[in-house]
């Protein structure tokens, strides 16, 4: 047995040689979205201006981290001199 998923109602559980390795939270209403910023790396490298406005990047889902730094790179604060 590779790998196999179980699915309850709120979440679905991805599992590999007995291991979980991914726990997804299933949406509760039609109108949730559920963005995982990892999806979308690739597009955002190809269209590095797109990241203002990319709604997987925006609200409560990146890390506090990430989240900061999205907000520096959106005011367009300049820490160095040239």
């Amino acid at each position: 047995m590779a790998g196999y998923q179980k699915v309850s109602p709120f979440h679905m559980d991805i599992y590999h040689e007995g291991n979980l390795i991914y726990r997804h939270k299933k949406a509760l209403y039609q109108s949730d979205h559920q963005y995982i910023p990892e999806h979308y790396l690739k597009i955002l490298e190809r269209k590095p201006r797109a990241i203002i406005n990319a709604a997987p990047l925006k609200g409560e889902v990146l890390p506090h981290e990430l989240s900061e730094f999205m907000s520096f790179a959106s005011t367009g604060i300049k820490t160095t001199s040239w």
